[in-house]
Formats: structure tokens, C-alpha cells, sequence
């Protein structure tokens, strides 16, 4: 399962760039099926974890709201996975993330992502800033 899991992960990265570059091009994010037919209907997304406001998002719909606010404030948004580690049904991600603001700011960060699989799709995701945190939560000492 565990690699199963990780080819999931790929999918999803894969889906989300395509994701990304449709929102740029001022698509509705909605129309990018291959990224939501990976997401489960009850997915649940915390945003980073050591961010003091993190929120919960319950569903495809609150995700979806997640994923605009984001592109009315970036033009552009990239997330390079570096590494696919796979813990039981979750699969650890090191991401390099590259945004530019519409205000033409440029953020660059590090977040480990944490994704859950059930029957094929995305359940459960969050992130972490820093990577042994990400590791903890899955029940690994990194």
C-alpha cells in the first residue's frame, strides 16, 4: 500500500502543478478534474500546523475556497516536491514552494506536507515548517 500511496502522491503533485498553471491563466480552479478526482470528499486540510492561526478546511468545497484565496493574492504558485517518503497510509512530502504576489512579492519556503490516503484519494493533509515535525506526527523520529 505504502507504494501505492507514494504513486498517489505523485499523481497529486503532478495534478496540482497542472492546477496551478490553469488558475494563472485565470481558469476556474474547479475545471482542473485529474487534481480533484484525486481528493477525497470529506478530505480534511490544516493548514501549517506551526502557523498560530492555523484553519481547518472539511471538504472538496472549503478546500476549493482555500485554494482561490490563495490565487487572488499570488500570481503565480509552485510546489516541487524533493522527496516521497511513505509511512503506512500517509506519504511525507519536503516541498520547496515558489509564489509571486500580485503585487509582484516574492515568498519562497520550505513545508514538509503530510498526506493521508484512503481507497485512492487524499483524506487528510497538512504541513509543517520544519521537517522532523512532519516526521513526528506520523510516528517517526526523522
Amino acid at each position: 500500500m505504502s507504494q501505492d500511496n507514494v504513486e498517489l502522491a505523485q499523481r497529486f503533485y503532478a495534478a496540482g502543478t497542472d492546477l496551478f498553471e490553469r488558475a494563472a491563466a485565470g481558469e476556474d480552479v474547479g475545471d482542473a478534474f485529474e487534481y480533484w478526482e484525486l481528493v477525497d470528499p470529506d478530505v480534511v486540510l490544516v493548514e501549517v500546523a506551526e502557523f498560530p492561526d492555523a484553519a481547518t478546511y472539511r471538504g472538496i468545497d472549503e478546500v476549493r475556497g482555500w485554494l482561490q484565496a490563495f490565487f487572488d493574492i499570488f500570481d503565480t504558485i509552485s510546489v516541487e516536491p524533493q522527496e516521497f517518503i511513505p509511512v503506512g497510509d500517509h506519504v511525507v512530502v519536503p516541498t520547496r514552494q515558489r509564489c509571486r504576489s500580485k503585487a509582484g512579492v516574492a515568498v519562497e519556503q520550505e513545508i514538509t506536507q503530510v498526506l493521508r490516503f484512503r481507497a485512492g484519494r487524499v483524506i487528510y493533509a497538512t504541513g509543517f515548517r520544519d521537517r522532523m515535525n512532519a516526521l513526528k506526527a506520523v510516528g517517526l523520529e526523522g
